[in-house]
């Protein structure tokens, strides 16, 4: 880096608008101090990201390439899903800032996602490098909602972050009009004979991969350094993830498996399945099927007494 180049960053950061590359300058005079919790230090470690600073125009997409292994019944279409959504902020005021990103039509009507964003130029802060922030997808797990302290957490340490909900819901916890599936258990088993596209793992990964291509787009984002981490079913659906958007550098599932059909809590609602809705769900939704084809390092993380996903189904 020139000098020139690392005054310039040192004086001034990027502040997206409301396109991803539209951008005007913002002065910043804080500095940062990076603080790691223990498990937030392991997890940083782990993804092999080092914070960093400033913004890298970026005109095309980055494309996610499939993976020859993933199984022929794979329902998404990963090209596709590279392509950064619409969006529009919803509040840029304080320290996190909000937004919606189109989503996958589901029963026949567009949809959106809320999501949290925020990078230590939203904090107001000023990192020491200027080569451009590392990126994290955060997705929650079940009963949750995009979580504003969970973005603001990372940004803290150096990242631009990103969580969205997956439930259909805005910042109130209530359903927008045009949200996707709900969460429910009975909706995440009990409409296996819907098309795929009308089913919450469909678009709870779509929305996920979604919000990885909106996070690539913006201009202060590195993407050579960017990672994936869910908690509980957010972890399911990290394991899904990893193994179908080959942009990801890292990827770090808390307690979230596969192989949730042989040992899992969720067996009673398989039980409610015939056998040829079991080996459908299996196939189109359970991480086993995925996951290996992970191209990143994964780190898994779980409780040696989990009651949702245990061991025996973990060690798989």
């Amino acid at each position: 880096m020139t000098d020139d180049r690392r005054q310039s960053c040192d004086r001034r950061r990027y502040k997206l608008s409301s396109h991803a590359n539209a951008a005007r300058f913002i002065d910043k005079e804080t500095d940062v101090r990076l603080r790691f919790r223990p498990v937030t230090h392991l997890l940083c470690s782990s993804l092999l990201l080092i914070a960093s600073g400033c913004s890298i125009f970026r005109p095309q997409p980055v494309v996610i390439h499939p993976a020859k292994s993933l199984p022929a019944t794979t329902p998404w279409d990963l090209v596709a899903l590279s392509k950064p959504p619409h969006f529009e902020w919803a509040d840029q005021s304080g320290p996190v800032w909000s937004l919606y990103y189109s989503g996958l039509p589901y029963q026949g009507k567009p949809t959106r996602v809320f999501a949290y964003y925020a990078s230590p130029d939203t904090l107001g802060v000023q990192m020491p490098d200027c080569e451009g922030f590392p990126g994290v997808v955060l997705v929650h797990g079940g009963g949750g909602t995009a979580f504003k302290e969970w973005a603001e957490l990372w940004a803290k340490r150096g990242y631009a972050a990103i969580a969205m909900d997956l439930a259909g819901c805005g910042p109130d916890g209530k359903r927008l009009d045009d949200g996707g599936p709900g969460q429910d258990d009975d909706v995440k088993f009990g409409q296996i004979d819907q098309p795929p596209s009308e089913q919450w793992t469909y678009h709870a990964v779509a929305d996920v991969i979604l919000a990885h291509s909106l996070l690539l787009s913006f201009e202060d984002v590195d993407v050579g350094r960017t990672a994936v981490t869910g908690i509980s079913w957010g972890g399911y659906l990290t394991c899904i993830v990893a193994g179908l958007d080959d942009r990801f550098k890292a990827a770090v599932p808390v307690y979230g498996c596969g192989f949730l059909h042989e040992n899992s809590v969720w067996l009673p609602q398989f039980a409610q399945m015939t056998p040829e809705q079991r080996a459908r769900w299996t196939r189109l939704w359970d991480p086993s099927m995925y996951v290996g084809s992970a191209a990143m390092p994964v780190l898994f993380i779980n409780g040696t007494n989990d009651f949702a996903y245990p061991l025996d189904s973990y060690a798989k």
